[in-house]
Order: C-alpha cells, then sequence, then structure tokens
C-alpha cells in the first residue's frame, strides 16, 4: 500500500484523525489530492533534503523545483483548503455544526433551522465535538475556551472557572442535549460527547 491507500483505508474505517503526509512527492496537483483525500485539519511535510540529492544526482521528478521554493498559490489554498471542514457535521439525526458558519443547526420538519448559541456555548460544545469521544478534562476547557491557565486545583480561580464551565454546559444542554444524552458529565474529569447515529 501507498500513503494514499492507507489515507483512504483510514478514512473508511471511520477515523476522523488529521494525517500529516512525509513525502517527495513534488507537483502540486499530487499533494492536492493526498489532502483532498485526507480531510479536514491534514497537512504534509516534504523531505526536501531528499528532493536536493535527487536533484544532484540527475534524477527525473516530476515539478522538484516547486518544491525547493516557497509555497505558490495553489499549494497556498490546497492548505487553506485541508483546515476547512467540507460540510456541516452531523452530531445527531436531527442536530448538526456547520463550522463555516459558525452555527449549530437543528431539523424541524425537513428543514435545518439554526440554534442560537452564545459564543462561549459554541466553543465548548466545538471542543467537545473535537475531541472525537475523548473526555475533555477541566484543564483543556480552562486553556481552550477560557484561555487561561492555572495549576492549583484547591484555588478558588479553579473552582470558580469550574462553575462558569458547568454553567456554559448547562445552558448548552438546555438549548440542544435537555436529556443529557449525548453531552456526558464525567466525575471529577470533565466532559464528553457521545454521538447517536441514526440506526
Amino acid at each position: 500500500m501507498n500513503g494514499l491507500d492507507v489515507c483512504k483505508a483510514i478514512r473508511e474505517k471511520g477515523i476522523e484523525t488529521p494525517i500529516i503526509f512525509l513525502t517527495v512527492r513534488a507537483a502540486i496537483e499530487d499533494l492536492e489530492r493526498g489532502l483532498q483525500l485526507a480531510g479536514s485539519g491534514s497537512d504534509y511535510v516534504r523531505k526536501v533534503d531528499e528532493l536536493r540529492r535527487y536533484q544532484v544526482e540527475g534524477e527525473q521528478i516530476e515539478n522538484y523545483d516547486i518544491a525547493l521554493r516557497s509555497g505558490d498559490t495553489r499549494e497556498l489554498i490546497a492548505r487553506i483548503g485541508a483546515t476547512l471542514p467540507l460540510g456541516p457535521e452531523q452530531l445527531t439525526p436531527d442536530l448538526r455544526m456547520d463550522r463555516r458558519r459558525v452555527v449549530v443547526e437543528r431539523l424541524v420538519d425537513d428543514e435545518w433551522l439554526d440554534i442560537h448559541l452564545q459564543p462561549k456555548e459554541y466553543d465548548v460544545l466545538s471542543a467537545l465535538v473535537s475531541a472525537n469521544g475523548r473526555v475533555v478534562g477541566y484543564w483543556e476547557f480552562f486553556s481552550r475556551v477560557f484561555q487561561f491557565e492555572f495549576n492549583d486545583t484547591e484555588s478558588d480561580q479553579f473552582e470558580a472557572s469550574r462553575q462558569l464551565l458547568q454553567t456554559h454546559v448547562y445552558k448548552l444542554r438546555r438549548k440542544i442535549d435537555p436529556e443529557a444524552s449525548f453531552i456526558r458529565t464525567v466525575p471529577t474529569k470533565g466532559y464528553r460527547f457521545e454521538r447517536v447515529s441514526s440506526t
């Protein structure tokens, strides 16, 4: 199997982890194809030293001059495209997240309607969804959503921050998950998001 075959196999198993290609391929078309297949958050690193060795030894590699200079416009567009979600992300049969528009939508009578979330509520949900079923601990929420860090779990600041997070989760649940069926509390640790399939 080559790298693209491995990438396809990973995606066919439903694994959404970003993929980094370590490649000697120089043609932009090859890189675009790999990034499109790998999807959101993926990227590549070129084996520049190996490309230079091929050049010195007279090996014929298509467009290796492109790989040896700074990225051009098409390369930049490919990188940007790889970081953007392809479309709304299905969370439950009647709930989805559209990261391009920064909204959450609910299916009502065959029509997707926006749910009004406060920015921090959206950030909390985004952190949970991006964890792909992993527990998101208090420290990670404090760093990612509230942009601050501290080390003492006994401090008043920790307890105040934990209560603030609980408030955001409570409000988020009222709007999208009143039964707490997919935003799960993990006692003493944090929260995790369980996707609900339509089957």
